[in-house]
């Protein structure tokens, strides 16, 4: 590799990186683009390389937040809510991934011998839409309702839907069909990841609004309740403050929140993530999936191989609590 070579082959690189630092701070996709290639340009017109020319990509993506922010223009994703798309897409893709799953134990459980009812494979779609729909439904509520009534909202679609699947599964045994055999499931992961590429493919992504979209003051305020809900995985008092703060201050300024803020997803963006509160969710959640796996390897009906699942889960869920309680003792005194 000549000089030349060498020099392009770096900026990429740098360019890269950068591209992954405003990605991962949630910076959209056209600033993200806009801000790549003035960097881009830059290079090429100066010749110098990337990393003497702005330093490293984690403080360049930051100095750029941090410029927009000061001259009032949006940077981050205009809306932190799911799509209903999403439910079909990564249904499929989901629905691929648990079929996989379901081959390898069946394979370790019977080998190719094994034989079923082919309804059965309906079961992967179901489980696969089925999250997705409760993944959706949980991130829309919480992006307007406290996180109490997003958990409720996103474990009443997985419980009505595991209801289902129970009542289908009964009727199933009941009313015997035609069998089906391994290579059956290894069709269906194939099958259902190319429904997921395919449906990408042909349903219309949603348009982004608009980056100045006007909004009074009450809209305003519930957009920024989610957003900080949503990206910054705040306890609800926290955000209630937030928003308290800078309701107050608008008043005290007479002017309207749009105004004073600009926008609530940008205002949004200069408060951290609540690492802790997120953590301590995590670990709630591995704790759940260790209690319910506990029950299933109870006996007479539980397996070893449950209880190994059972065992992960609560490894997970310990080191997650771990965490939290590192986070939450008092700083060592010096």
């Amino acid at each position: 590799m000549n000089e030349t070579e060498a020099f392009l082959a770096e900026g990429e690189r740098w360019l890269d990186d950068a591209s992954f630092q405003l990605e991962i701070a949630q910076v959209a996709a056209p600033v993200r683009e806009e801000l790549i290639e003035r960097a881009r340009s830059l290079i090429a017109e100066t010749g110098e390389s990337p990393t003497k020319l702005f330093g490293w990509p984690r403080e360049w993506a930051e100095e750029q937040i941090a410029e927009r922010r000061s001259q009032g223009l949006p940077a981050a994703v205009p809306d932190p809510s799911a799509s209903w798309r999403d439910v079909p897409v990564l249904g499929m893709y989901l629905a691929s991934a648990f079929a996989v799953v379901f081959l390898l134990v069946a394979l370790v459980e019977e080998g190719w011998g094994l034989d079923y009812d082919l309804r059965l494979l309906g079961f992967p779609v179901a489980g696969g839409v089925m999250v997705m729909t409760a993944l959706t439904v949980w991130e829309k509520t919480l992006s307007r309702r406290p996180f109490g009534a997003a958990a409720a909202a996103g474990a009443g679609i997985l419980i009505c839907g595991s209801l289902l699947v129970g009542l289908l599964v009964t009727w199933i045994s009941e009313h015997p069909g035609p069998q089906a055999g391994a290579w059956h499931l290894g069709l269906l992961v194939l099958a259902c990841a190319l429904a997921g590429k395919v449906l990408d493919t042909l349903l219309p992504e949603k348009k982004p609004p608009a980056w100045r979209t006007p909004r009074d003051d009450e809209e305003w305020l519930g957009v920024l309740a989610g957003v900080l809900r949503l990206r910054a995985d705040m306890p609800e008092q926290r955000v209630r403050t937030i928003v308290a703060e800078a309701q107050g201050h608008a008043v005290e300024a007479g002017s309207t929140l749009q105004e004073e803020f600009g926008r609530p997803e940008d205002y949004a963006a200069q408060f951290p993530t609540d690492q802790t509160n997120r953590t301590r969710r995590a670990a709630w959640g591995y704790s759940a999936m260790a209690a319910l796996w506990t029950f299933l390897a109870l006996p007479p009906d539980g397996s070893w191989r449950q209880g190994i699942l059972a065992l992960l889960w609560a490894c997970l869920a310990a080191w997650e609590w771990r965490q939290v309680r590192r986070a939450a003792a008092p700083p060592a005194a010096g």
